[in-house]
């Protein structure tokens, strides 16, 4: 196969394509196209659940670019398994609805509090490595 380019089709081509480097080009290359594309929509979101890392970071960026529609599905993606995927989600909501706090994020934040809820009493040293 040739080296993916910006034409939609194969774009499409190549996000279904055996090689994780095509697949990771076509996700960046549908994400750069002027107009979100209708039928990619389903095939990012089924990247999104590739076995390449990279491939599923793109896919998430693509999948931003897709405007309001896409909230819900990057609120689910919120609660993926993969941290990279959460984290990616986090900045498609950042490009779908710039200068918006993301409050839904605030329990999110800090994890140590979960895991050492009596932090205090273990005294200012906590945490510092000597």
């Amino acid at each position: 196969m040739t080296p993916v380019d910006d034409r939609p089709t194969e774009l499409l081509r190549g996000i279904r394509h055996s090689n994780p480097a095509v697949r990771i080009r076509a996700a960046r290359g549908l994400a750069k196209l002027a107009t979100p594309l209708r039928q990619a929509f389903p095939i990012l979101l089924a990247a999104v659940n590739d076995p390449e890392q990279g491939v599923r970071e793109a896919a998430i960026q693509a999948l931003g670019t897709y405007g309001q529609e896409v909230l819900p599905t990057l609120m689910e993606l919120l609660n993926h398994p993969d941290k990279y995927v959460r984290r990616n989600a986090v900045w498609g909501h950042r490009e779908v609805r710039p200068g918006r706090p993301l409050r839904y994020l605030l329990p999110l934040q800090c994890p140590a509090r979960r895991r050492f809820p009596n932090r205090r009493r273990l005294g200012p040293s906590f945490g510092k490595h000597g």
